[in-house]
């Protein structure tokens, strides 16, 4: 696990991304449970597009930070799905549209009580001309970190 969580660090340094998500330790400190199922999440947008939200649903959790309503070009935003006491653990996804076109993206990411973590990208039946998605880096137990990308593509 901790070599997970080094490349992971390792991996969110290389791509410029700054700032801290909160620590696993918040979501249970001082109440006697060592496991926390939350979901914190980095998304990259490195495009020349504003990325605008579309809905952000969570299926298990709840918000402790919120996705931002929009993603301005070539930044970088954090938020974080908090699991319930004693709950399944945390689930969500979060939609984005790209720019002013029709195309957009789903982020997918859970944290279960008892299965590996989980990260995906759903981005419907079609490839998005120019965008590249590359697979999302995440750990695969304890709380979720996971790193999103939107590239430039070809």
């Amino acid at each position: 696990m901790a070599d997970e969580q080094k490349e992971l660090a390792t991996n969110v340094a290389d791509h410029g991304l700054t700032g801290q998500l909160p620590s696993s330790n918040e979501t249970t400190e001082g109440l006697g449970v060592t496991q926390d199922c939350s979901c914190y999440i980095t998304l990259h947008n490195g495009t020349d597009h504003e990325l605008v939200l579309v809905y952000a649903q969570e299926k298990h959790g709840e918000w402790k930070t919120r996705p931002a309503e929009t993603v301005s070009q070539k930044s970088n935003i954090k938020f974080w799905l908090k699991d319930l006491f004693l709950g399944p653990g945390a689930e969500g996804m979060v939609k984005y549209r790209i720019g002013s076109t029709e195309h957009k993206v789903q982020m997918n990411f859970s944290c279960p009580m008892s299965s590996p973590n989980s990260a995906s990208w759903s981005q419907g039946e079609h490839e998005i001309p120019g965008i590249w998605l590359p697979c999302p880096e995440y750990n695969k137990s304890d709380a979720l970190h996971a790193v999103f990308e939107v590239q430039p593509g070809n």
